[in-house]
């Protein structure tokens, strides 16, 4: 398995074990975003996130900060929606779940057709 889908497993992972503590008061946000929207901002955000801990410079850093605004306004939400909306999502623990393994088989199925991974499962 790439270094690069591990990373972002172990990412999303973490993400959904943040969402297993909390209140069980989980308030439909007033703008909150449609699940595959959410799903694919998701993806693309811990992408950045993974390749800046691969690049741990300064001037990454910045750069990966402007590229999250470039995200947010490619699928025109604020990062206070994806916040907001991400909260309530995760507070959805066996949906969440779901959405995480969906968004690990689409990285799958990229890397398979850009040629990156095998297409023979993982045993």
């Amino acid at each position: 398995m790439s270094n690069r889908l591990y990373r972002l497993m172990i990412g999303l992972s973490l993400v959904f074990l943040g969402s297993c503590s909390g209140p069980n008061d989980n308030p439909r946000p007033e703008n909150l975003i449609d699940e595959d929207t959410y799903i694919d901002l998701m993806i693309e955000l811990q992408l950045l996130r993974s390749y800046q801990t691969a690049v741990p410079e300064d001037s990454v850093r910045v750069k990966i900060d402007s590229l999250k605004n470039v995200v947010y306004r490619k699928y025109g939400v604020s990062e206070q929606q994806f916040m907001e909306s991400h909260y309530y999502y995760q507070r959805q623990v066996e949906p969440q779940i779901d959405r995480i393994t969906g968004a690990i088989d689409s990285l799958k199925m990229q890397m398979v057709e850009d040629g990156l991974m095998d297409s023979t499962p993982l045993e």
